[in-house]
């Protein structure tokens, strides 16, 4: 690690591994590190990228710097990260994460059970999402359409769907209504005369008086708001 004349590589267990990246390293068996200072490690893991990881079972990290832990795991965007089972981050930065996501656009990432994100710095997780309308290109790309946010409820990869959404253009979608617990920005204050009679007062105009609210009138020409 200290001698600065160290330019070769290094196995341990060196059963069926194949070492020949520069300073590069495998542990356990069938790995390959081929990229300059990558490592593999654990059973049949590949990290043939420059300054790559690849560790536990069957994982691949081809792209430069990336990491990939799990079991068939693939990380192949530069700086990408593929972690869990089954997972995919393609693109450069991407970061993929549960079972069976995948990662595809720039940026982006994915979690959760089969979510896919492939939109520009997206984020999809859930279950089997539907797919975003995709913006293509590197880094530096300034997305304007498609979602951003998306949370899927599909039961296979046949079957998929979103049960929230959200848009670059700031729209929110719903498969169902809003529900809350009745606390709205109302609640922040109190009432100028107390309310001593617990009077129900949803549904009217107030304005401020002071740091307290009282139910507006026509002369009043700031409305803080309706009680909901």
């Amino acid at each position: 690690k200290n001698n600065p004349e160290f330019s070769g590589a290094m196995s341990m267990n060196r059963k069926s591994n194949s070492t020949v990246g520069k300073n590069s390293v495998t542990l356990g068996s069938g790995g390959t590190a081929s990229g300059n200072y990558s490592c593999a490690e654990g059973v049949d893991c590949k990290a043939t990228g420059d300054f790559s990881h690849a560790e536990g079972a069957s994982t691949t990290a081809s792209g430069h710097y990336s990491h990939a832990e799990g079991y068939y795991c693939i990380a192949s965007g530069r700086h990408a990260h593929a972690e869990g089972n089954h997972t995919e981050a393609s693109d450069p930065y991407t970061h993929s994460g549960g079972i069976e996501t995948k990662a595809t656009s720039v940026a982006s990432r994915s979690e959760g059970y089969g979510t896919i994100a492939n939109n520009y710095a997206s984020h999809a997780m859930g279950k089997y999402n539907k797919a975003m309308s995709a913006v293509s290109g590197e880094s530096g790309v300034s997305a304007t359409f498609g979602d951003v946010l998306v949370i899927g409820n599909g039961t296979s990869d046949a079957e998929r769907s979103n049960c929230f959404r959200v848009s670059y253009t700031g729209g929110v979608y719903g498969l169902s209504s809003f529900n809350s617990s009745g606390a709205d920005y109302a609640e922040l204050f109190e009432w100028a005369d107390s309310n001593p009679d617990a009077e129900d007062r949803a549904g009217r105009f107030v304005t401020l008086d002071g740091e307290r609210i009282r139910i507006a009138g026509p002369e009043d020409d700031y409305i803080l708001g309706i009680v909901s």
